[in-house]
């Protein structure tokens, strides 16, 4: 469990980095559509979020019926 706690760190860490490139293109003026590019870096938080949750509850689960 530790080394997926881990990478869903990780990969939270590198969709703010994303979050933040993005809105930097943006004001740099590279022509990008910055509202789609950040509702999908939503949709994929939201994902990575209810991924970890899961992952979450299961593991708690398991360690109750050991019990």
């Amino acid at each position: 469990m530790l080394d997926k706690a881990r990478f869903f760190n990780t990969s939270e860490g590198s969709l703010e980095e994303c979050r933040y490139y993005v809105m930097l293109a943006s004001d740099l003026g590279y022509g990008i559509d910055r509202d789609a590019m950040l509702r999908s870096l939503d949709e994929v938080s939201r994902m990575l979020h209810a991924y970890a949750e899961s992952i979450r509850k299961n593991a708690a689960g398991r360690q109750i019926d050991r019990s």
